[in-house]
């Protein structure tokens, strides 16, 4: 028998009161049940309920930004969470947002109210999966003045990745790719720390924190000496020697730290200065020639000289690897450089032949025919298999590692008796000596010499040295 009108209105309203509400995502949905409030059977309003939503597969750290509705009810609605995932918020109007921390399957509870308080709930299935993470753990130190190259690394997430900084801030000359190469060169000692930011493909991010400790810049600076024995040091905690000698000098070699210095004569006598402690000299009554010069080891426990004659000698903890034979001389030896490592030496002459010894490698000389004055000065590059060579008119030649850098031209034509190079954290590049005193520095080596200053009483420099 049919119902009256109104009784079956009231049954209508009272089974969808009853219909379960199912709020389906990327995973299950749980199946909740909404609710009116009590005293209210409108069987003309359908019931609150959220509208199935699909939500997208995520990475940790990966921004999120799905918009729910509801229907049903009466509008406005008003969202609020029950449960959430570490890392993502629902707003009142139901925009879930943020970026979730952990990667599984997280479970969302989200609940909706209209304005007559009748309320939904759901519960919606997160797919989260490992995003990006920061690989780098620690940053190799810098120096002042000296170029810094480190790419940072990361792992998981959806590659390929991008490189910002994001809070701190990276050591001034620094400056961070966005490939993760991180560059410059720092100009401030100290330690700065920023917070190291990838992204991936998806937009998802990871941060670390990070540090560049930037230590101050290696002792630069070198010494000129005069043909009486007379040394004045520019940029270096070793003192100068204005005091005239009763020999000829010949040769100078720095200390790697600049706090000390030898000299030698041209009878093979050698002076310790300051941190330079004297490891020995030439016998006297030795017929070996004129001593042209003098080079110290890189970790300065010793040096060696070598006489024009091609003859060398070996003091402290350098080695003596060899001497040129007469008969395979080509012009006058006018100095000698330290390989790299110490275990090997280069002679040069006068005419621009090189001769090598021990691990030195052989890297070329000045070919026959092509050289503009006569050889004055060899200078090995620090820490790389490489050297200068210098003639009298200033023409510097470069070989193996070494760099061509700017030419001598237009400088004041006094003649140049030496050449030095710059440390190695400074960069490439070297001094060349004039007859009168003068300095010239090009490439990295900064000048540190006043324009015409002259040594007080000196009467021709013959020897530069710069520590490394």
């Amino acid at each position: 028998m049919p119902l009256p009108p109104r009784r079956a209105a009231l049954a209508v309203a009272a089974a969808l009161l009853s219909v379960p509400v199912l709020a389906a995502g990327s995973g299950a949905a749980v199946v909740t049940t909404a609710r009116a409030p009590r005293g209210t059977a409108q069987a003309s309003t359908p019931r609150v309920a959220i509208v199935a939503s699909s939500l997208p597969v995520v990475e940790t750290g990966e921004p999120l930004a799905v918009q729910l509705a509801a229907v049903g009810g009466t509008p406005p609605y008003q969202w609020s969470p029950v449960a959430l995932p570490a890392g993502v918020t629902i707003s009142s109007t139901g925009e879930i947002a943020g970026a979730p921390s952990a990667a599984g399957h997280q479970s969302i509870q989200i609940e909706v109210v209209d304005a007559l308080n009748a309320t939904a709930k759901a519960t919606l299935v997160l797919d989260v999966r490992p995003g990006p993470v920061v690989a780098t753990a620690s940053l190799a130190d810098g120096m002042v003045g000296a170029d810094y190259a480190t790419r940072l690394a990361a792992r998981g997430g959806t590659p390929p990745y991008s490189w910002s900084v994001a809070t701190g801030r990276l050591a001034g000359g620094l400056v961070l790719a966005s490939s993760g190469l991180l560059t410059g060169r720092p100009g401030t000692p100290g330690t700065t720390t920023f917070d190291a930011r990838v992204t991936d493909a998806l937009g998802a991010e990871a941060t670390e924190q990070l540090s560049v400790v930037v230590a101050p810049a290696a002792a630069e600076g070198y010494a000129t000496l005069d043909v009486t024995g007379q040394a004045v040091t520019y940029g270096m905690s070793a003192p100068p020697t204005l005091t005239r000698k009763s020999w000829y000098a010949s040769g100078i070699a720095a200390t790697p730290d600049g706090d000390g210095y030898w000299l030698v004569s041209t009878t093979g006598h050698v002076y310790g200065v300051g941190g330079a402690r004297s490891l020995g000299s030439v016998p006297p009554r030795t017929h070996a020639g004129r001593i042209a010069g003098i080079a110290a080891t890189p970790d300065g426990d010793g040096y060696w000289l070598v006489s024009t004659m091609g003859r060398v000698f070996a003091f402290g903890g350098a080695q003596l690897l060899g001497s040129i034979p007469p008969r395979a001389l080509v012009g006058s030896v006018i100095g000698i450089a330290a390989s790299r490592t110490g275990m090997g030496y280069w002679l040069a002459t006068s005419t621009g032949r090189v001769y090598r010894f021990g691990a030195a490698r052989r890297l070329g000389w000045v070919t026959p025919g092509t050289l503009v004055g006569s050889i004055v000065g060899i200078a090995a590059v620090p820490g790389s298999p490489g050297y200068w060579l210098a003639d009298a008119n200033g023409q510097v030649y470069a070989y193996g590692a070494a760099r061509q850098l700017a030419d001598y031209a237009g400088k004041p034509d006094h003649g140049v008796v030496a050449i030095a190079p710059a440390p190695a954290d400074a960069g490439p590049g070297y001094w060349l000596l004039t007859r009168s005193g003068e300095v010239y520095g090009f490439g990295a080596a900064r000048n540190m010499t006043p324009t015409n200053q002259h040594v007080p009483g000196a009467t021709r420099a013959v020897a530069l040295a710069a520590s490394s």
